[in-house]
């Protein structure tokens, strides 16, 4: 391990924690989270300065040789390449990664019965985020994830024609299905300029 890197990287995160801290986006997030993994889930965990610096290499080793397995892991690649090319190159660098058992985790997710306004905030320019959780009971893999995205965009674009060209109460609406695809759960995020 470069330990010179290892120490960049924590300064890094360090400065990019400072900076998450205070976003309102991240306060929702942080509250979204809590509501469909738990308030005690590790995914609401914020480090401090003491702890990110007393990391060292063994805790990072440690951490690699547990984790990094390819049973656990995702290869994306981007660019003009061939199939059988990229085969090869994937082949030639993690070939010789071998399948291992990793640790489980005992965490559930929390079913959401009926929708909640997860994040009611007043940003500091005057904006309001309203952040809304609908379950819509999507099940991983049983839904056409295509046709959800279409209907997820059209839907954007009526809110958006009403509450921001008509009635100009928001300047951004964002709307998306769960990104793990497991919940089911549909995020509605609606920026206003203006009180409703």
């Amino acid at each position: 391990v470069d330990m010179d890197k290892m120490e960049q990287s924590k300064r890094k995160i360090l400065a990019r924690t400072d900076s998450l801290e205070k976003l309102p986006e991240d306060k929702i997030d942080k509250i979204t989270k809590s509501i469909i993994y738990g308030e005690d889930h590790p995914i609401l965990r914020h480090f401090n300065k003491a702890e990110i610096n007393a990391v060292t290499q063994e805790n990072y080793l440690d951490f690699y040789e547990k984790f990094y397995k390819p049973n656990n892991s995702y290869l994306v690649m981007i660019g003009s390449i061939g199939l059988d090319s990229l085969k090869i190159l994937a082949s030639n660098t993690l070939g010789k990664w071998k399948k291992k058992e990793i640790p489980s985790a005992d965490y559930k997710l929390i079913p959401i019965d009926e929708p909640k306004i997860v994040f009611f905030d007043t940003i500091p320019s005057g904006q309001t985020g309203i952040k809304i959780l609908f379950p819509l009971a999507l099940h991983p893999y049983t839904f056409d994830s295509e046709k959800a995205e279409l209907i997820s965009i059209l839907f954007q674009d009526v809110l958006s024609e009403k509450l921001i060209q008509k009635k100009q109460l928001a300047n951004k609406i964002n709307a998306k299905f769960e990104s793990d695809k497991i919940t089911g759960n549909y995020q509605l995020q609606v920026q206003l300029v203006k009180d409703s």
